[in-house]
């Protein structure tokens, strides 16, 4: 996928504030070999960002994130998307809850070698509110071990809030300007009976090996101020195939819903 218009990470997946004031990590205990922490924009989640430990684990260490005030809830999951660049053996990276009162309770997450894995974990009823999201990276071998992860999504979910949403429909060009290989297009669409988290939209080219990403809403309309023709082998496309795609509140996707732009010949 590439983009028209060079998009910043912020739009494409904003960052919650954290405990990472000013150097990006907060480790406790501290080792003379801890891996460091940071954000990491070359191995992106969802096209945004991740959070990248890596080093050589000696010690078992801890990352403390997010301080919450999240309500007491039933039905309640964690959910958290991981993958490790070096073979994971001999350390474990564990996703701790802390609620009101008392003390961490800690999961594995699944950190498969070189793609995104994803862990959900059905937290307790407690009916206290949780106040305290942190990340462990702990040795389950000698040590010292080379650690290499990125962690992606990292989501408390309700109820009903886990798997893709259903699709848009109605999706339409409700009004289309055309200026030589540029256009000018006003696109809408119907919400589905459960609104998603936001809605994300992009193009294909004529021959299908271009897809290019055009921007992420949480209404039900986009102005695209210029998509551009593509050319499919040494010709102009005669049409462009626009896309949209809800996104629910843990990032997974409807299937895409099509309208198509035509292109004067």
């Amino acid at each position: 996928m590439h983009h028209d218009r060079t998009p910043t990470a912020h739009r494409l997946q904003p960052t919650s504030p954290h405990w990472f004031p000013k150097d990006l990590h907060n480790w406790s205990p501290a080792t003379l070999n801890d891996p460091s922490a940071g954000l990491d924009f070359t191995t992106p989640w969802q096209g945004g960002s991740s959070l990248r430990i890596n080093g050589s684990l000696s010690a078992d260490n801890f990352i403390r994130l997010y301080q919450t005030d999240l309500p007491a809830g039933t039905g309640r999951q964690i959910r958290v998307a991981c993958r490790s660049s070096v073979q994971p053996n001999g350390f474990a990276l564990q996703i701790g809850v802390r609620y009101e009162g008392s003390q961490f309770t800690y999961s594995t997450v699944t950190t498969p070698f070189s793609s995104w894995g994803t862990t959900t974990v059905d937290l307790p009823a407690t009916g206290r509110p949780i106040v305290e999201i942190a990340l462990a990276v702990r040795l389950t071998g000698a040590g010292p071990r080379p650690v290499d992860l990125n962690v992606g999504l990292l989501a408390v979910l309700d109820a009903g809030q886990s798997g893709p949403p259903a699709a848009p429909t109605a999706f339409t060009v409700v009004r289309s300007d055309i200026q030589g290989n540029s256009a000018e297009v006003l696109l809408r669409w119907t919400a589905p009976t459960r609104p998603p988290y936001r809605y994300r939209l992009s193009s294909r080219s004529q021959d299908g090996t271009t897809l290019t990403y055009l921007g992420t809403t949480n209404g039900t309309g986009y102005y695209l101020p210029s998509v551009r023709r593509t050319t499919s082998g040494t010709r102009p496309d005669a049409r462009t195939t626009l896309l949209v795609q809800a996104i629910g509140h843990d990032l997974t996707a409807s299937k895409p819903v099509e309208t198509t732009l035509n292109w004067p010949a």
